[in-house]
Order: C-alpha cells, then structure tokens, then sequence
C-alpha cells in the first residue's frame, strides 16, 4: 500500500482572503478621514497612488502587499523568486476581471479553486503564485512524499485537494498522485521544522537539500539532487 504525504504551498485560501480585506480596508478608510477635510478628487488620487504603491511597488519589490506580509504569505514566479514589478502590475490589473461581478470578487473565487496551483485569472496571465512565506524561494509545486523513504519527493502533475498529513493512496480522493512517476528532479528551497527522528523527509536549509533520519544505520541522509540517491550526511 502507498502512502504519501502532500505539501502544497499554494493552500492559503484564508490568508489570501484575510490579505485581500486588509489592502481593500486601510485605503478605504484613510480615503474616508481625508474626504472629511479635503477637496473631493484629492482623496481619490491619494487612495488610487496608495493602492498603486501597495499592490504593485511594495508587493513587486518584497514579494507581499501589506496585507500580505501581515497574515504571511507571498507573490512569487515558477521559480518562487520575488515576482517583481512588472508582473505585480499585471495581476493587479487583472481585477478587471478577477472582481466580476464588482459586488464580490466570483471570477477569482472560481479559478483559485479550479485551479491546480490556485492562481486566480491575474496570477495565470502574470505567472505568479502565492505562497506561505515559509516556501518563499522554492519552486511554488505541490510535492508528494512516498511512504518508501528511499523514494525522493516528486512534484505533484493532477489535480488534487492537497490534504495535509499521510494519505491512504488507494482510498484518496480522485486525482490524488500516489505511483511513482516519472524521474523529476526534488525542487530546493522547502523549509520544515527541525527534524526528529524518523522517516518524513523534511527541508534541511543549511545543508541546502532534503534531509531524512536512518533508523536502520542510525545515521541522517541527505537528498542527492544529481544522482536522486540518498546519501550519508557528512
């Protein structure tokens, strides 16, 4: 029987949605103070270049809106690199689409979900992704984690719903990849706690790769990207 253990760092509904309300809020409300006591069209201008510098400049340059930095999550490419300017402009641009139909925000609802790694319309047409913080800098994939430990991680290619934790392959949901696929190579960059002793391979950033604890040779071992082997740790 084969059992996997998923990772997907793409499954933050409720914190895109929590980073969403708080960039929707705080120019609201400062648009609103300033109403009281400037002309009409200036607070719009204000509101519109906080909005600009917010979703694009601050979220091109460090990777999150305010928002986002604040319920910790972040805007990455298919390399999980900062996205940058240009493709925060373009993914901000697209709430024209995302936010139809205006009253609540459906279309983008509707593709984070139908999505494998839930990118919204904007995220689709900008290539980006957005992550927890703690996958910043690694490849924004869903990875698979076979019960062998002998088995290198793989990333994951069906539509799945990601659940946390071991997952019974033959009674997973449908779409759920639990064989062995074709020879990929382990993506770096995945963060994880501090290992104990056991089989789960976890995310060793010091030594820049996968690590797991042998319990028969009681030794740790190490994920060789180029040979796929695990290996003795110096």
């Amino acid at each position: 029987m084969n059992t996997v253990k998923m990772v997907d760092p793409t499954d933050v509904l409720w914190k895109r949605i929590g980073a969403f309300l708080i960039d929707v809020i705080i120019p609201a409300v400062i648009g609103a103070i300033l109403w009281l006591f400037l002309p009409r069209f200036v607070p719009s201008i204000i509101v519109f270049v906080l909005v600009i510098a917010n979703s694009v400049v601050l979220q091109g340059v460090t990777g999150a809106s305010v928002g986002k930095h604040l319920v910790g999550i972040r805007t990455v490419d298919a390399e999980g690199k900062v996205c940058g300017v240009g493709k925060a402009f373009v993914r901000w641009l697209m709430w024209i689409v995302d936010a139809f139909p205006y009253c609540l925000p459906l279309v983008g609802f509707i593709t984070f979900f139908s999505s494998k790694e839930h990118q919204r319309v904007g995220d689709r047409v900008a290539k980006t992704y957005v992550v927890d913080k703690q996958y910043a800098g690694s490849p924004p994939f869903a990875m698979a984690f076979p019960s062998d430990p002998d088995q290198p991680p793989y990333r994951v290619s069906t539509m799945s719903p990601y659940q946390s934790g071991p997952i019974n392959a033959p009674h997973a949901a449908p779409g759920t990849v639990h064989e062995e696929p074709q020879a990929e190579g382990a993506p770096t960059g995945y963060e994880a706690s501090p290992a104990k002793p056991g089989n789960e391979p976890v995310w060793d950033p010091d030594r820049g790769a996968y690590v797991r604890w042998d319990a028969r040779h009681n030794t740790w071992l190490a994920f060789d990207e180029e040979t796929r082997e695990w290996r003795p740790t110096a």
